[in-house]
């Protein structure tokens, strides 16, 4: 099923409507957490202002009026769904504004459901068009970020040209160092090993 929502064919112009493109409501347990920064946001490539969480909010500010702040001034409001979001009580009540914003006939953006894990929704949440990340092959993974980088008038985020940390038959040189890394605290109490030998015929160990 094609992600749709109403205006979304006049979707670029709705953008400047809005302060941020996504208000992004889960759960604070460490693996929603990883989800959302670690690929969902990496992945969608929005520039760090255009996006609002749960976990930004303004400090010092009361967290209801925070969290309709969030939902008014949002393209999409986008609710991760897990097996810890009900135990999250800001979550919840993030998709509840999000959810009654959502049938308002006012300026507010659309809610977009996003099923990371079953759980138990709202009838109205289930009634939406969702993102399904629940199988996680990542072939499927993929296709559903893909719909809402779609829908967001976002490009494809180009994977990281990571440079090959073997130089092949080149030596390493000074200008390798950066790849060596991990003994800074080794000192003169270390007691260290070196071997010496021809090469396949075995070596001897000297402690020294």
């Amino acid at each position: 099923m094609t992600l749709q929502a109403p205006g979304e064919t006049a979707s670029r112009c709705a953008a400047s409507r809005f302060v941020y493109d996504a208000f992004v409501v889960h759960a604070a347990a460490p693996a929603d957490e990883a989800f959302v920064q670690g690929y969902l946001l990496a992945k969608l490539g929005l520039p760090p202002e255009r996006v609002l969480r749960l976990q930004t909010l303004e400090l010092g500010e009361f967290i209801t009026e925070e969290v309709e702040r969030g939902v008014r001034s949002s393209r999409v409001t986008t609710v991760v769904l897990s097996s810890t979001y009900m135990d999250d009580r800001w979550a919840t009540f993030g998709q509840q504004i999000a959810a009654y914003a959502s049938v308002a006939k006012d300026a507010h953006g659309v809610l977009l459901p996003l099923l990371l894990e079953d759980c138990k929704v709202t009838v109205h949440t289930q009634s939406l068009v969702s993102l399904d990340f629940r199988d996680p092959a990542d072939a499927v993974w993929e296709a559903q970020v893909d719909r809402l980088r779609r829908y967001l008038d976002r490009p494809a985020v180009p994977a990281p040209d990571l440079p090959c940390p073997y130089p092949g038959m080149r030596p390493f040189t000074e200008g390798d160092a950066g790849r060596f890394f991990g003994r800074d605290l080794a000192g003169p109490s270390h007691r260290r090993a070196c071997f010496c030998g021809f090469s396949d015929g075995g070596a001897l160990r000297h402690p020294t």
